[in-house]
């Protein structure tokens, strides 16, 4: 058995990270409810220290549309 998001076939086992996807930003109100949620872009950010101050790091992505200004705030490979 399958489930299928857009055009990509999905295996049954891999359900509870699809759910864990879809419904990210609920997930995210829950967890900023109860800690402090702290965003960041950058693969080099060391999300270690995020954990020791307390927070809750949440990487940052973008989504399907093309971003026009974000060239002049952060380097292009964020």
């Amino acid at each position: 058995m399958t489930d299928s998001i857009g055009d990509i076939r999905l295996h049954v086992g891999l359900a509870p990270f699809v759910d864990a996807v879809n419904n990210r930003t609920e997930r995210l109100s829950r967890h900023a409810e109860k800690q402090k949620v702290f965003g960041w872009f950058c693969t080099y950010t060391p999300i270690e220290l995020i954990h020791a101050a307390g927070f809750l790091p949440v990487r940052i992505h973008g989504g399907m549309i093309r971003i026009e200004n974000a060239g002049s705030l952060v380097p292009n490979f964020m």
